[in-house]
């Protein structure tokens, strides 16, 4: 019982493969593709692959998508914008004494001077009994505070009691 017709093979996953690869490159090759690769002929394709028995039918080719054109910008670019040079201010020179003094002042807020604590609304200390202390040591109180003093100034501001210093004018 043998027979002379042989029924088509079933196709195989390599087949089903094959098959899906060659829908994609015709849908690549479509004139609404990129356009970018070259097309295979079938020649080239692998030699050891049975063609399938019925090809599929390709689907038809989508028809091509309208792309907008472009329109002018309703609002006009602004200009480039230009650097300008830096205008650089002489540099001031800094003077020690009175940055220390400064720096001392704002740091401990305290003062030998009345105007200075009242200038502020008394948020910075005047330290009265210290003013008077170096006036009498030295003839005048120090006009500037300075690292020098630092310690009295400690000491002094942690003597005062900050319920006396609300009383006190």
């Amino acid at each position: 019982m043998s027979d002379t017709s042989n029924p088509a093979p079933a196709p195989t996953p390599q087949d089903d493969a094959e098959r899906i690869r060659l829908k994609r490159l015709a849908k690549l090759q479509s004139p609404s593709g990129s356009g970018a690769l070259t097309p295979q002929p079938a020649a080239t394709l692998s030699k050891n692959v049975a063609p399938s028995p019925s090809p599929a039918p390709l689907p038809p080719n989508p028809k091509p998508i309208p792309r907008p054109t472009p329109r002018a910008s309703l609002r006009p670019t602004p200009p480039p914008v230009v650097a300008r040079p830096l205008k650089r201010k002489a540099a001031v020179p800094l003077d020690l004494p009175v940055w220390e003094h400064q720096a001392v002042q704002d740091i401990l807020k305290v003062t030998l001077s009345k105007e200075v604590a009242e200038e502020s609304d008394h948020d910075i200390v005047w330290l009265k009994s210290l003013a008077q202390d170096l006036a009498s040591e030295n003839g005048n109180a120090p006009e500037k505070l300075s690292i020098e003093l630092i310690d009295k100034l400690l000491i002094s501001r942690l003597k005062l009691d900050p319920l006396e210093m609300r009383h006190v004018s």
